[in-house]
């Protein structure tokens, strides 16, 4: 099985957390043509090294896919969509929901939306650059399900400035409450050259303590577990069947295709990567476009320990040779001994939940 992803740069504005590339949307409307033709090939270009036959995700992130002219959103899902494809998502924001976007995607095959909702707290939406409220997310979730869409993905932020550990419960709450089948709940991350680290740098604002951001993630884990929800990765959270098919691809090592400026590949040997600027992506129109990465042994092992140990079940041993088998186990033996490591009867190692909030200090043992 092999997937695809597809990045969408624009963004009608920036939020002050995020580093993904990204651009202002609302610009001419020839931009957008050329950006989907360029998509287009680009896959023409580079679909025979990744099986086109046998891709069975496909992915739409961003920027904001939602945010497209519905007339070049409907082209490039026209050549992409087919019913092969067993999994076809789309990220979309909550004040984009309207029933002609549906439309468009439910005619397409759309089968999995995942939503940016960041928080319920209004005050704390405003402040990060959300352009939506908490109304807008019941409103989208309804519209959505009414469209026949029922595999609903959500975005929340714990650690965010200005939350509380009350304000992060009610958002779990409400969320748990709403019945979306998947979450993905990530803790706050001060990325270079954003400018929430810009601000907490002049000292604008502080980040969440240790105390507060263990009290949220303990939180999080509890109620989610009480309403069924499996902790199948450490930033993901499902109900059963609705893991999400295309993420898990990057954490087995399955083969994907990255279109788009800024987007990753990985073909089974080798990782690849497209520079993140649109004007250069535009001038070649997607072709000539992609920079591989030099083979290195080291990395691709520390690929398959860094993927594998972010999910539930681990790394399974016989993935890795040997040699790196027995150097983890022995360097892995503090970890064992205190609880931070566990080691299954099928041969998995595998960091249990309570220890996933240190999980890179854990892993950073294990690499090579």
């Amino acid at each position: 099985m092999s997937g695809i992803y597809i990045h969408i740069p624009f963004c009608r504005s920036k939020c002050i957390y995020c580093d993904f590339y990204s651009v202002p949307s609302g610009r001419n409307q020839s931009i957008y043509s050329d950006f989907v033709d360029s998509i287009i090939g680009e896959y023409e270009s580079r679909k025979a090294e990744y099986q086109p036959d046998k891709v069975k995700t496909l992915y739409i992130g961003g920027g904001t896919p939602s945010t497209l002219p519905q007339a070049e959103l409907t082209r490039l899902l026209d050549y992409f969509c087919n019913p092969s494809i067993e999994e076809i998502t789309i990220e979309v924001n909550p004040e984009d929901i309207n029933d002609t976007l549906l439309e468009i995607l439910v005619n397409h095959g759309v089968n999995r939306l995942s939503m940016g909702i960041q928080s319920f707290n209004n005050t704390v939406l405003k402040f990060i650059g959300r352009r939506h409220s908490d109304s807008d997310i019941n409103v989208a979730v309804n519209r959505i399900r009414q469209a026949g869409i029922t595999n609903i993905s959500g975005d929340l932020i714990f650690g965010l400035p200005g939350d509380t550990l009350t304000g992060w419960q009610y958002s779990v709450d409400r969320f748990v409450e709403m019945g979306l089948p998947h979450l993905s709940a990530y803790l706050l991350s001060y990325e270079p050259r954003t400018r929430l680290t810009a601000m907490r740098n002049r000292g604008k604002i502080e980040e969440a303590t240790e105390e507060l951001i263990t009290s949220m993630y303990e939180y999080l884990t509890e109620r989610t577990a009480q309403c069924g929800y499996e902790h199948y990765e450490i930033s993901n959270y499902s109900k059963p069947g609705f893991h999400s098919r295309h993420n898990s691809s990057y954490w087995n090592g399955t083969v994907y295709l990255g279109l788009g400026p800024g987007a990753h590949s990985y073909n089974g040997t080798t990782r690849s990567y497209n520079p993140s600027s649109l004007k250069q992506y535009l001038e070649c129109m997607g072709t000539g476009f992609n920079v591989v990465e030099p083979p290195n042994e080291d990395d691709s092992i520390n690929d398959i320990i860094i993927t594998a140990m972010r999910t539930a079940r681990g790394l399974r041993l016989d993935r890795l040779p040997q040699a790196d088998v027995n150097r983890i186990l022995r360097d892995a033996k503090p970890h064992f001994n205190n609880g931070t490591l566990c080691k299954s009867t099928d041969n998995r190692i595998y960091i249990p939940e309570r220890y996933f909030l240190i999980s890179d200090s854990i892993i950073v043992d294990l690499i090579r």
